[in-house]
């Protein structure tokens, strides 16, 4: 899907999100709308924003972002391609604090890597769970 300044595309395995330019905060919940749909059409569960060639987005922007990606309602894992290693930590970070599945990268293979290794953990709404047969024996 193709929307003002950007494009939404399923690729094997996950969702590409690749913007022209930094979007506003209604732009970008509409970017959010358009991965949510394809996410849902497809059957999709992971997503790629590939943010490399952008400036750092507004707070605002920002924290639509988070919210989505905290929410976890259509996605399980979610991985951003930065260039500042700086950033990538602190999104990791971030990510690890708040229990959430999203990492950042340097690199789309390395990404790609993670966005499709199978998963111990089930996401359902806002919730995490590990799956019970991942779980080690005699643990409930």
């Amino acid at each position: 899907m193709i929307f003002l300044g950007g494009e939404v595309q399923a690729l094997d395995g996950y969702v590409l999100v690749n913007n022209e330019r930094v979007p506003d905060v209604e732009t970008g919940r509409k970017i959010l709308a358009a991965v949510d749909e394809a996410l849902r059409k497809t059957g999709l569960r992971s997503v790629m924003f590939d943010t490399r060639d952008l400036p750092p987005p507004p707070d605002a922007v920002n924290r639509v972002l988070r919210a989505w990606v905290d929410a976890g309602a259509n996605h399980d894992r979610v991985a951003l391609l930065v260039r500042s290693d700086l950033k990538r930590i602190a999104s990791n970070m971030r990510a690890q604090s708040k229990g959430v599945e999203l990492r950042s990268f340097h690199d789309v293979e390395e990404a790609e890597v993670w966005l499709t290794e199978p998963s111990e953990r089930v996401r359902t709404g806002s919730f995490e769970v590990i799956d019970p047969e991942l779980r080690p024996p005699g643990s409930s």
